[in-house]
């Protein structure tokens, strides 16, 4: 199953990776808040690798949000030799 989602608001600009998330219901917005308070409490880790310590997520699906934040094509390598 794809998921697809908007990285960009109407006005081209970048979206919270949290928010996509949430909106490709991937993560709920309880998750969400509570991560965000987590790394907002001294934590320094980034959101994504929250995510995927926890299991929420794969580092996938993170590399495929980032790629359509930075406007990039998502290429999965383990499909080439």
């Amino acid at each position: 199953v794809e998921i697809t989602f908007e990285a960009h608001d109407p006005a081209g600009h970048k979206r919270r990776m949290g928010d996509i998330l949430v909106e490709a219901g991937i993560l709920s917005s309880e998750q969400l808040e509570s991560l965000l308070a987590e790394q907002s409490g001294g934590k320094h880790k980034r959101l994504g690798a929250l995510l995927v310590e926890r299991g929420i997520t794969s580092e996938e699906m993170i590399a495929k949000v980032l790629a359509a934040q930075l406007k990039l094509p998502f290429v999965d390598l383990s499909a080439f030799e």
